[in-house]
């Protein structure tokens, strides 16, 4: 690594024409220019190569890769291949960093020396203009490390997690699943990696207009997958792998759950009890199914009124994004 920069942004791009620029430019308008930037078109069928090269021929920091598509996690390891840095961010091509971004990183760092991830606070920013925080806990209002189970409830890292390149070595890179950064982080913590959080926000995660059922349940399905095979890890914690298991089971039965309940608010009760009764593993608090049943038992009508006065509170787990 000797003569390489502190930072290296790994960036997977594909039909991004809209959005790339403005991210290049929060990695351009940095505080400090200890950075590369490493852009990997992948397959883009608009102008997102052009907008890079364009980039990189003022910017000599900035090196852009031409693949076919390959998805994400390829893309990632990709530019992974050619990373010169000591710390390596992956950045998603619409999404920003703060111009702070590498001078507060750099000085948490050496400030907090040992660890393999270092995350930080971050804003989702919705497509109607909402914001909110990634996790707006008030445990990740300071400094303070999250631990594997507590990942596997829900995932409270972002994509804009610092990492070391000995940690994308350990893990064996990003896998090909749906939420190939989540995998990551859970597979990095199983194997002994050290984590911990600034809560400074130094990015902001665009969320794509993507609601629909089908778009959460492959998510779910594809989360379902990546928690087994962690359970299924050599090594891990007896109660860990059974916390594991248990969440997969979640997310399986989940998709089934956000039927039943799209279902419900178009004021469609048949057959409700028993969509009910197949969606047991979809809800981990102690009581929220069984009081839920008694209310579905004795009138559906009034378990689709409880479940929209109910909107909004008591998160359930989130899994691998907001």
């Amino acid at each position: 690594m000797s003569g390489g920069p502190l930072f290296t942004f790994l960036t997977a791009a594909y039909d991004a024409e809209a959005t790339l620029a403005e991210t290049i430019g929060s990695v351009a308008s940095q505080s400090s220019g200890d950075w590369e930037l490493v852009i990997v078109d992948d397959g883009s069928t608009d102008r997102t190569g052009d907008i890079a090269r364009r980039c990189a021929a003022d910017d000599p920091r900035i090196a852009v890769l031409s693949q076919r598509n390959a998805g994400a996690a390829a893309a990632r390891n990709r530019a992974a291949g050619v990373a010169r840095g000591r710390w390596w961010c992956v950045l998603d091509a619409d999404d920003v960093i703060d111009p702070r971004f590498v001078e507060r990183m750099a000085g948490f760092i050496a400030e907090h020396p040992g660890y393999g991830l270092y995350s930080c606070s971050t804003l989702m920013r919705f497509p109607d203009g909402r914001t909110s925080l990634f996790d707006d806990r008030p445990r990740a209002s300071r400094v303070v490390s999250f631990t594997l189970d507590e990942m596997l409830r829900r995932n409270r890292l972002p994509v804009t997690t610092v990492f070391s390149p000995d940690v994308h070595a350990l893990v064996g890179g990003f896998r090909d699943v749906y939420a190939e950064d989540y995998d990551f982080w859970l597979r990095a913590l199983a194997l002994g990696v050290r984590h911990i959080h600034d809560p400074e926000v130094l990015a902001i995660y665009n969320v794509a207009p993507t609601g629909k059922n089908a778009a959460r349940c492959t998510a779910a399905a594809s989360t379902a997958e990546l928690v087994a095979d962690l359970a299924a890890m050599p090594g891990l914690p007896a109660a860990t792998a059974r916390l594991a298991r248990r969440m997969s089971e979640y997310y399986s039965a989940s998709c089934d759950r956000w039927a039943l309940e799209s279902r419900l608010r178009a004021g469609d009760r048949s057959g409700a009890r028993r969509a009910y009764l197949r969606c047991r593993d979809a809800y981990l608090s102690r009581w929220k199914y069984p009081v839920g049943l008694a209310v579905m038992l004795l009138s559906p009508r009034a378990f689709a009124a409880l479940m929209l006065r109910r909107a909004g509170e008591a998160r359930e787990p989130a899994g691998p994004s907001a």
